[in-house]
């Protein structure tokens, strides 16, 4: 009999004020230079990454997680640029946030992964990443290989993507985004469960921080 599988993920998501401005950087990039990966994505920063058996439930146990958190104060500490995108291969365009605001949504991270990383599929988890294995650290592939993606810890840096932008793009992105950098302060305000169906994204169930 076949087994089947899911490919799920948990966000830290933005707060909706804070999502609106970065969907409009999201808006800014496919003015200047049309579609780029991740322009379609929802603003957040992705938890933890698998493919579970289906039909196996993570929601109760994402909630009772969700459940022990505040929401989290951020400072945003400008654009931050992945000059090889170890998933594209493209520069990707990033909004990290303080050093000072990083250790609680690590801290968060880190219980989402530990919570319901035994219920997936080791080998199909693996078999997602594998093609992209090599373009991780030493350190990084193993973190990724005994839990699940993202990698765990220190090296884990809390960001909101943007987009990953074709290096032939990336210049006009670049002379018009870079030179404004994002600041001020913001909240994580709630995790969120999705699915992702032939490419595409769908949420199935939201979190609210208490």
């Amino acid at each position: 009999m076949t087994r089947t599988f899911v490919t799920d993920f948990v966000s830290i998501d933005p707060s909706p004020e804070w999502a609106v401005k970065l969907r409009a950087y999201k808006d800014d990039v496919r003015q200047l230079v049309g579609d780029q990966t991740y322009l379609d994505d929802p603003p957040h920063m992705t938890a933890y990454l698998a493919r579970f058996p289906e039909g196996v439930e993570i929601d109760e146990t994402i909630a009772e997680v969700a459940g022990q958190f505040a929401p989290l104060k951020t400072e945003l500490a400008g654009w931050h640029v992945l000059e090889a995108d170890p998933w594209t291969g493209e520069r990707t365009l990033t909004i990290r946030v303080s050093e000072s605001s990083q250790q609680a949504i690590r801290n968060l991270q880190t219980k989402i992964a530990a919570s319901i990383c035994d219920q997936r599929d080791r080998e199909a988890t693996q078999q997602h990443y594998r093609a992209v294995l090599p373009n991780f650290t030493p350190l990084q592939r193993e973190s990724i290989e005994q839990t699940g993606f993202p990698f765990a810890g220190e090296d884990w840096q809390p960001q909101f993507t943007i987009a990953s932008i074709r290096k032939s793009d990336w210049k006009r992105v670049a002379d018009t985004l870079l030179l404004q950098p994002p600041s001020g302060q913001s909240v994580c305000s709630s995790v969120t469960h999705y699915r992702i169906i032939d490419g595409e994204t769908y949420p199935l169930q939201r979190y609210e921080l208490r």
